[in-house]
Order: C-alpha cells, then structure tokens, then sequence
C-alpha cells in the first residue's frame, strides 16, 4: 500500500512537473507580434544604428529586430533597449534619415 502510494505521488508530481515546463516553454517561445521575423519587412536602409548613429558592424554582429513591419538594425542589445523604451520615435527618426537619403 505504502509503495503503491509513493508511486502515485511520484507519478502525479512528474506530470505536474512536465505540464509546468511545457507551458513555460511554450511562453518563452513566443515573440510578441512586432518582434516576429517577418518575411515581407521592409528591409533597414541605413549604413548606422538609428539609436547611437554608429556605423553598424563596428561593435560586432549588429542586432536585428522587426517592428511593425519595418527591420530595424541596431549596433547593440543596449540600443535595442533604448528603441523599445519609445519604437515610434525611432521609427519617425528613420522615416526623417530615409528622406534626407532620397534628396
């Protein structure tokens, strides 16, 4: 009886254990729509990072993220940061270099 009951309760907490992760898992997975790897995104037409201006590939591997559509490249994860803190501004700022680049 008393093994009987050991294996149960070890049989219960394995599933709760497995259906614990697996929803954490899951979560983690998940991106949120803006950050999603889009194939239709516009591609990121600036040599520099929106955020600090540096020259992309100068601090390593630059950092890409896609939001609302548009690829965003940026010289680090610190800018990255900085971007999700205010998207819209960063987003004006690269409509603003786009048109200065067309003139």
């Amino acid at each position: 009886m008393k093994l009987t009951r050991n294996l149960f309760t070890a049989v219960l907490l394995t599933g709760l254990a497995a259906g614990t992760l697996s929803v954490r898992a899951d979560n983690t997975n998940k991106t949120t729509q803006t950050e999603q790897k889009d194939t239709k995104a516009r591609p990121y037409p600036l040599e520099k990072c929106i955020v600090s201006g540096e020259k992309l590939g100068e601090m390593g591997k630059p950092v890409t993220l896609t939001y609302k559509g548009q690829e965003m490249k940026f010289c680090c994860k610190d800018c990255v940061k900085d971007f999700k803190k205010d998207p819209e501004k960063f987003l004006k700022k690269l409509a603003d270099e786009e048109k200065k680049a067309k003139k």
